[in-house]
């Protein structure tokens, strides 16, 4: 494989745009280039996970898991693809079946919840509520541009993947702590008050 860059900086996005693969010129602020952006702090924010994850011993516990998350970082990098490629799908419907299979696997190692959870317990469920929280960001971003821009062809199953994927980095926090030991946090909710009509 040839070298894909000769040179980090190129000034061509000093001016405050950038180029896509298919050669349109768009502001940063498009909102194509913000979906863009959000995968692209996700899969940065993933990253950090997968380190904290391969940390954890004895190793033998995780592996399984770092494999799915590693799938899950390539796959990240496909969404991408997507979204300066409109009209091309690299995800498909068994990468989302995938995320639902891990997290039946893991719902069934830690059995039903009965509370909302605070993010947090161990250092690493903290960074992987993080995670989820961008996730939750990219799904916006990406739903809106394909609300505004329906004629592009951005490809359907990506919205769906990042959907199950915020599940799937839920339930991973929630593993994570307790490969590491340490309790989810519990919310302890206070009686409302019903405020005055205004």
């Amino acid at each position: 494989m040839g070298k894909r860059l000769s040179k980090l900086y190129t000034k061509t996005g000093d001016s405050g745009f950038t180029t896509t693969a298919t050669g349109d010129k768009l502001s940063k602020a498009d909102p194509q280039i913000q979906a863009g952006g959000d995968v692209d702090e996700l899969a940065a924010a993933l990253a950090l996970v997968v380190a904290g994850v391969s940390a954890i011993n004895p190793p033998d516990e995780q592996s399984w898991l770092l494999g799915e998350l590693n799938q899950v970082q390539h796959r990240l990098f496909d969404l991408g693809s997507e979204l300066t490629l409109p009209g091309f799908a690299w995800l498909s419907q068994s990468d989302t079946e995938a995320l639902e299979n891990l997290i039946d696997r893991l719902t069934d190692q830690l059995g039903a919840l009965d509370n909302f959870i605070l993010p947090g317990g161990s250092p690493l469920a903290a960074q992987t509520h993080l995670a989820r929280a961008i996730c939750r960001r990219a799904e916006r971003t990406v739903t809106h541009l394909i609300e505004i821009k329906p004629q592009a062809g951005f490809n359907p199953e990506s919205l769906i993947y990042l959907n199950r994927l915020s599940d799937a980095l839920f339930i991973c926090a929630r593993f994570v702590n307790q490969l590491t030991g340490v309790s989810d946090v519990l919310w302890q909710q206070r009686d409302p008050i019903r405020t005055p009509h205004t």
